[in-house]
């Protein structure tokens, strides 16, 4: 469990990180455009450090896999991380961490929208050069 107010990030895998809920194809693709426009990478995802599903970050992944990334830069952590929140954007559905291991173990996704997964505090915009998320595994093995 990590208190301070840093998040390590780590460059993972594409194949690596499952899904947990459906998103939207059409944001995707305009997320992919801005993103070989502007030829840098800002957020990271956020997914589960043991079990590499995603936490936040639907639309970026989906956005990673369109212009054919091999990796993205990702913030590994766990539930019992405590500037993490779970909720809802859905007022009828209660999302525990439960609930999505469910969802993971089925290889199932949850609706649209179902998970929100928080930090706080927020991490920081990051640049990353889209050529680095291109890389194979032998040139691209670093953390920053």
């Amino acid at each position: 469990m990590n208190n301070d107010y840093s998040y390590e990030i780590k460059l993972i895998n594409v194949s690596k990180i499952i899904a947990t809920e459906y998103h939207c194809n059409e944001h995707a693709y305009k997320l992919s455009q801005i993103i070989k426009i502007e030829s840098i990478w800002t957020d990271p995802l956020i997914i589960e450090k043991n079990k590499y599903f995603v936490m936040d970050g639907h639309h970026r992944l989906a956005a990673a896999q369109l212009l054919g990334f091999s990796y993205v830069p990702c913030i590994l952590l766990e539930y019992s991380d405590p500037r993490l929140t779970v909720s809802s954007w859905r007022a009828e559905v209660e999302v525990t961490e439960s609930l999505i291991n469910q969802y993971v173990r089925k290889k199932a996704l949850l609706p649209y929208k179902t998970t929100r997964h928080t930090l706080n505090p927020k991490p920081e915009k990051i640049k990353i050069t889209i050529n680095e998320l291109t890389q194979n595994e032998s040139t691209c093995s670093y953390a920053f």
